[in-house]
């Protein structure tokens, strides 16, 4: 009896949803499901710009060093080697410490282990 149905005028008014629709209704549905795979990808973006930003402040650390083994002392009558001794020694045990690298590692291999299903 579809006249005891109230909502059949609902259903027949409804456009037809094309598979890019239907796609993007389960994509949609599956992250409003598992809240695992939000945190994991926020937290993934998140360790993305970290490694970013250590990217750009070991390069800024390089480029420093190396100023300071081969630039000049003075320029423009002005001392451009501003570190000293024990802080360039500091620099280089942060530079070419393998802790510091493991640590690292350690981290993204945590990070970026696929989510398992319970």
């Amino acid at each position: 009896m579809p006249q005891d149905d109230p909502f059949a005028a609902i259903g027949s008014a409804a456009p037809i949803p094309s598979p890019a629709d239907l796609k993007q209704a389960e994509l949609e549905k599956n992250v409003l499901e598992d809240p695992k795979q939000r945190v994991q990808k926020e937290v993934h973006s998140l360790a993305i710009f970290a490694l970013r930003f250590g990217a750009v402040l070991f390069a800024v650390l390089i480029l420093v060093r190396f100023w300071h083994l081969a630039g000049p002392t003075y320029m423009f009558g002005h001392c451009v080697r501003w570190l000293s001794d024990l802080d360039l020694q500091s620099m280089d045990k942060i530079l070419f410490s393998s802790a510091f690298g493991g640590l690292v590692l350690s981290y993204l291999k945590e990070i970026m282990a696929p989510i398992k299903k319970d």
